[in-house]
């Protein structure tokens, strides 16, 4: 569903806004084939339809429909962009539900000749688990960019040496 952004202060302040599928509508046209649409409303008025974009990232007019837990807004900040798309390759990425995510996650770089993605796994709901994900993305990013090897022991995290 895409649910329509209304300017504060604008003329459709006030009215209650309903969601347009993405399968029947104009809007949903746009945002699906990411082209912009030019539609005559009367009167010599037209509405244009402006897919948005954040890299190869479809962002529509999607926006939050329900609040979101600690947990959740943890493993939301960490992510990277959800798609990303250059000549040579594509990565696209989802985390559902979306409100109650907490220890899943993704991770990924892309660098001249090389493509590294991640999936981790938490264990668990809630706080923890978002916390244990959090701990092995700042690993695993920390590694990555140290140029080490996903078995070479870091000597920063705790236990037996």
């Amino acid at each position: 569903m895409l649910i329509p952004f209304l300017v504060t202060g604008g003329p459709d302040v006030g009215r209650r806004v309903e969601p347009l599928s993405v399968d029947a509508t104009v809007a949903g046209r746009a945002y699906q084939h990411v082209e912009v649409i030019v539609e005559e409303v009367g009167g010599g008025r037209v509405r244009v339809w402006l897919p948005l974009l954040d890299g190869a990232e479809r962002l529509g007019v999607l926006r939050r429909r329900a609040g979101m837990g600690l947990a959740a807004e943890m493993q939301w900040s960490l992510l990277p962009p959800l798609t990303f798309a250059c000549r040579e390759v594509t990565i696209a990425a989802a985390l559902e539900p979306a409100y109650e995510v907490a220890g899943d996650t993704v991770d990924y770089a892309v660098d001249a000749g090389v493509a590294r993605a991640a999936v981790f796994d938490g264990m668990g709901h809630g706080l923890r688990s978002a916390q244990l994900a959090s701990l092995a993305v700042a690993a695993y990013r920390n590694a990555r960019r140290s140029g080490r090897s996903l078995t070479d022991r870091d000597r920063d995290l705790p236990g037996p040496a």
